[in-house]
């Protein structure tokens, strides 16, 4: 095992850290137009999304290699429409990224400790600035050809149209807290009579416990239940009909039902506690946040279209990036130091 172990450190360049250290398999794996992409590449793309939005993730080796090995063809793909992006950006005027706008988004990506956060993801100062510089190229390319599209999509009808379509999923919540007195036995009408004994105590301010308690008998059981608190998605047909018509803090006649464990009836007092209702949020309140996912759902759309559209260009090689990155290529791996 450990010369499988030792055959794999060797097969695999490594990142070290603690008694473990990660392994990776270098190779190119993407090609668009004259840029080559290598696992590198991807690797060092990951680490510096890790440092600046999960730094805790990025200082645990298990945590980054778990990262590495769910998010990597992911981080790929963004890697190859952002370099198609860029590709296509080179003819439009209207794009203008200053030194100051690299600048300030290094600033706020890195911190205060800039060359301290460069190294630990392995780039000079010089490469970071390239890199960023090209992700605002890439942000005011897909504000242009996706977001400005976006916002002539999302118009006040469709966004009343799904607050609607929000109404049917979240309808008014309705609360119901109450409790049962249950009186069941093999004769119906001494249970009857039982009910109405039961009633008449409870009108004169007895509570369930004390009624079981007190007519409970060999032929006759009569329990009190704990209290139940349900809500309109969970409460049974029957017990919401009852509690339906019940004011609060009120006592209910006996309700014959039919018995679940039995042929025979079962006779309920109701005790309706608390009722409930919490309505949905009115439009206004929520008009706002439905109009921005929609445009980020027509935005995603729009910037979906607009890359499929660069990858027809003959710059983009899909049967090179299956070719260099088969099923059973391993990109990474976890091996003693």
């Amino acid at each position: 095992m450990k010369r499988i172990i030792l055959a794999l450190a060797l097969a695999f360049g490594t990142l070290a850290a603690s008694d473990l250290q990660i392994a990776y398999n270098n190779r190119i794996v993407a090609k668009v137009g004259d840029k080559n992409f290598s696992l590198l590449d991807v690797v060092k793309k990951m680490d510096v999304l890790l440092l600046t939005h999960d730094p805790e993730t990025f200082e645990t080796l298990e945590k980054r290699y778990q990262f590495y090995m769910s998010q990597w063809k992911h981080t790929l793909k963004e890697m190859i429409d952002d370099e198609l992006i860029l590709h296509d950006s080179e003819s439009k005027e209207y794009i203008n990224v200053s030194d100051g706008d690299v600048r300030e988004e290094i600033s706020n990506r890195f911190g205060p400790n800039i060359l301290t956060n460069l190294n630990k993801v392995g780039l000079t100062h010089e490469t970071a600035q390239e890199m960023i510089r090209s992700e605002l190229i890439v942000r005011q390319m897909s504000w242009f050809r996706a977001y400005a599209k976006a916002m002539t999509d999302v118009t006040p009808n469709k966004v009343k149209h799904s607050y609607t379509a929000f109404l049917k999923e979240h309808p008014p919540k309705e609360e119901w807290t109450y409790q049962m007195l249950s009186i069941r036995g093999e004769d119906e009408s001494l249970c009857e009579q039982a009910a109405k004994q039961a009633q008449e105590l409870i009108t004169k301010g007895s509570t369930f416990d004390s009624v079981a308690e007190k007519l409970s008998s060999d032929r006759v059981i009569i329990k009190a239940s704990n209290d139940f608190t349900v809500d309109n998605k969970s409460i049974s047909d029957a017990h919401k009909k009852v509690l339906s018509s019940l004011p609060l803090k009120t006592f209910s006649s006996p309700v014959a039902e039919k018995s679940r464990r039995g042929q025979g009836m079962v006779y309920r007092i109701y005790n309706l506690k608390e009722h409930t209702i919490t309505n949905p949020p009115a439009f206004e309140k929520v008009a706002d946040r439905i109009k921005d996912n929609l445009l980020n759902i027509a935005a995603d759309k729009r910037k979906r279209e607009y890359v499929e559209t660069l990858k027809s260009d003959s710059i983009y090689d899909d049967e090179f990036i299956k070719e260099m990155t088969p099923p059973d290529y391993q990109p990474f791996a976890l091996v003693s130091r």
